[in-house]
């Protein structure tokens, strides 16, 4: 925990520095007109070293991955899978649990044992998203989901008088499906023979990255087609009540930036966006280009918005909620329109839904001299409430 403190107090003295220089570079602006290289140069090296700082943090924060070789090995089936992947000889899987070969299809394959499943769980669930939103598990290809597009009508009534007719609450059903993630790690026959080499956490490490970027992109940026639907492919409206299924925007009025008199307020106005019961769980999610310039910002008493973190159980803070960094979510290019920030309450906006189960095929033909380890998982994901979020719009 120490390391922790260590890291937060760089992190105060690394914004410090960056105040200061940056209030400098207001001063010259001010009266030069004109901005200094050198200056511009150092607060980026700054912003940098922040950026660094906020991702060690958040590492020494997450709760570690519990597991060893010795865990991964401790029951059969874990060693027949390690078999399996070493050499290919699946008859001691089949032998050792039906359960490794329940769910596998025609193209063959095998379920990894429970304990590598969950270590896989794991990793992949410490992404932006996931950390965030509401995740359930089911059996099949797809779940239903209720919506309340109203609240059935209430109301106060004597003991005696007549109970008039309520209006009914008029629901949608939402169908959300799982759709089918894979990756393909690869590795040489003599990697897989040497003893001291640990397979089955060299797969673990492999897939739950590669299924933790792919997903994470899906649920901020997908289409819907193939992978699930993702927060910023719904459509948004500048109206105060917009239509159901629709997020609620606000456009900063420069493309590719924030405006240079009242940024502040644009921010502030954000807060004000979403319903009073949303705000008990809401947070700032952003690309990394899009922090770098709200930390520049004021308010009209001259404070910074933007807040490291100087406590190891909470994130750093926009006006007092905190800040998710997520490199799917566009960044900011100068003069070009993008959203960049969404503030709100993710887990009552987006729903995820896993289907149990990670299937790994051993495949030494496709890719040779490489044995190629085709893994897939079911995975999907929708918005089911686009009250709970605004989305920032960088543009004119």
């Amino acid at each position: 925990m120490s390391h922790v403190h260590t890291v937060i107090n760089e992190l105060s003295q690394a914004f410090e520095d960056f105040k200061q220089m940056n209030d400098d570079r207001l001063r010259i602006l001010e009266t030069k007109k004109t901005t200094d290289p050198l200056i511009e140069e150092s607060l980026t090296r700054l912003q940098r070293n922040i950026d660094y700082l906020e991702q060690k943090q958040r590492d020494m924060m997450r709760p570690q991955i519990d597991g060893t070789t010795d865990c991964l090995l401790s029951t059969g089936e874990s060693k027949a899978f390690s078999s399996y992947l070493r050499s290919g000889d699946d008859a001691l899987l089949r032998l050792e649990s039906k359960s490794l070969t329940r769910g596998a299809d025609e193209d063959g394959g095998f379920f990894v044992p429970q304990n590598l499943g969950h270590m896989v769980d794991k990793k992949v669930g410490q992404s932006t998203i996931r950390t965030l939103a509401s995740v359930m598990t089911v059996s099949s290809d797809h779940v239903d989901v209720l919506l309340d597009r109203e609240a059935a009508a209430a109301g106060w009534v004597a003991e005696t008088a007549n109970r008039p007719e309520t209006d009914t609450p008029k629901i949608q059903k939402k169908r959300i499906n799982v759709h089918e993630i894979y990756a393909k790690p690869r590795a040489t026959q003599k990697l897989l023979d040497d003893a001291n080499i640990d397979v089955d956490k060299w797969l673990t490490e492999k897939i739950s990255q590669q299924f933790s970027d792919l997903e994470n992109h899906a649920f901020l940026n997908g289409d819907g087609v193939s992978r699930p639907r993702g927060i910023l492919s719904l459509p948004v409206s500048t109206d105060l009540n917009p239509a159901f299924g629709t997020f609620r925007a606000l456009d900063s009025g420069v493309d590719g930036g924030f405006p240079d008199d009242d940024a502040s307020d644009l921010l502030v106005r954000m807060i004000y966006c979403l319903r009073s019961h949303y705000l008990a769980n809401a947070s700032w999610m952003m690309s990394r280009s899009a922090l770098q310039k709200i930390r520049m910002i004021k308010d009209s008493t001259g404070n910074y918005l933007w807040q490291p973190s100087l406590s190891d159980k909470v994130s750093s803070t926009l006006l007092g909620f905190p800040v998710y960094v997520d490199d799917a979510i566009p960044g900011v290019v100068e003069g070009t329109a993008s959203s960049s920030v969404i503030f709100g309450d993710v887990k009552s906006a987006y729903q995820i839904v896993d289907r149990s189960g990670i299937q790994v095929l051993r495949d030494p033909f496709s890719s040779k001299p490489f044995i190629e380890f085709y893994s897939t998982k079911r995975v999907g994901g929708d918005v089911v409430d686009t009250d709970a979020l605004a989305i920032l719009r960088l543009a004119s």
